[in-house]
């Protein structure tokens, strides 16, 4: 019964801090063996490892703090979307300051429903702000005082077990997701590539026979960037687009999803076709990332960040997403631009040298390429689904509604 549960305050149930970071400018203190967690990586609603590793001595002569196991990471600052967003330790790991730690009390909360009521708050936590900085920020203090509404343990235990088995079986399918795209580079590596891309092929490399010495633009149809959108507000009188923040880990991902005016003129070839490959063609540190999966959840146009590659009959489309992966760091240097902002211009792309495998041997590797990028798609589309679902219960089971 809803009666039963008691209003708390954070601090009284967690015990609330942030880390710091060792100098960068200490090469000892870097590359070790030790975990250590920045404000980007809650972006992961489960964290298993981190991107950097730190050493004894970066721990000894910083400010960073050991995360325990069980422990819920709040950003408290960061680009975009990061501010508030909460990830649930799966491991020990040290950390920054920019993220705020709530170790719980395992006596009085389950770390899992703790992990769920802040992760249904994250408009709350945007909205919260220590005033000490004009990009806003949270603060332990802020954190300490916010109330939480605790069920008994019993009750506890089975709201984040119902919530966990959504985000299990979205894991086990992002594991399936990895593995086929892994297999997927390891085959074309196997099949096509009888040279290093990312240092460019001069023609001089004795190739087999049928195979032949093209640019990129020979065996495209399609080589252009999507519109500049109008968006708006309302999902219902809009168009969702894919930019530049969805094309992630060589996937395409909808996450804070954006529309287009649907009233406003659009180009049709910039509606996003199964099979296609993208890649961002604009931006910081994103440049030249690429994705290419089969049908998407629903139909989607493509902003003008992003450029649209589809093949002619010369060349197969199910095999382009891995011939431009293989090309991605050479891509990766052709940006240039102004004032940090980096471009890709398309002309250029096009004249990257390739080597045109024979019609047969594109054949026989079809099939393999076919099945694994529907594959991909599937488990993509079922994630969809279940995040639907899950975000349509959490805030229903956290407050006690059902």
């Amino acid at each position: 019964m809803k009666s039963t549960w008691a209003i708390k305050k954070l601090e009284e149930i967690c015990r609330i801090y942030s880390g710091g970071t060792p100098s960068t400018s200490q090469p000892e203190y870097w590359n070790g063996t030790l975990r250590w967690m920045s404000s980007g990586e809650t972006g992961n609603k489960f964290l298993f490892d981190t991107e950097k590793k730190i050493t004894e001595i970066g721990v000894k002569e910083s400010a960073t703090k050991l995360a325990k196991k069980n422990s819920v990471v709040i950003a408290s600052a960061g680009q975009g979307y990061t501010r508030g967003q909460a990830c649930f330790l799966m491991v020990d790991t040290y950390v920054n300051q920019s993220v705020i730690v709530c170790e719980p009390n395992e006596k009085l909360v389950y770390p899992l429903f703790l992990y769920y009521n802040l992760d249904s708050r994250y408009d709350e936590f945007r909205l919260l702000s220590d005033g000490t900085s004009t990009r806003g920020g949270l603060s332990g203090r802020i954190i300490k005082n916010m109330e939480i509404e605790l069920p008994p343990m019993d009750e506890q235990i089975k709201i984040a077990n119902i919530l966990y088995g959504f985000d299990k079986k979205i894991k086990n399918n992002n594991d399936i997701i990895r593995e086929t795209k892994s297999r997927m580079h390891a085959e074309f590596g196997a099949r096509f590539m009888f040279f290093k891309y990312e240092k460019g092929f001069t023609g001089s490399e004795e190739l087999p026979d049928g195979w032949k010495l093209v640019e990129l633009s020979e065996i495209l149809s399609v080589n252009k960037r999507g519109l500049a959108p109008t968006y708006i507000k309302e999902e219902a009188n809009g168009i969702p687009v894919i930019n530049q923040r969805f094309i992630r880990d060589e996937l395409i991902r909808d996450e804070a999803v954006q529309f287009h005016d649907k009233t406003i003129n659009f180009d049709e070839e910039s509606f996003y076709r199964p099979y296609d490959v993208l890649i961002n063609s604009m931006g910081v540190g994103t440049l030249g990332r690429s994705a290419q999966v089969g049908t998407l959840y629903r139909d989607y146009l493509i902003h003008s960040c992003v450029s649209v590659l589809r093949t002619n009959t010369k060349y197969s489309q199910f095999l382009l997403g891995e011939l431009i992966y293989s090309l991605r760091d050479q891509i990766e240097k052709m940006g240039n631009g102004s004032t940090g902002q980096t471009s890709l211009s398309n002309k250029e792309l096009g004249k990257i040298k390739i080597i045109l495998p024979p019609p047969a041997k594109q054949k026989e590797a079809e099939l393999y390429f076919k099945s694994s990028l529907d594959l991909v798609s599937s488990k993509l589309r079922e994630n969809i689904e279940l995040e639907v679902m899950r975000n349509l219960l959490l805030p229903k089971l956290i407050k006690g509604k059902i």
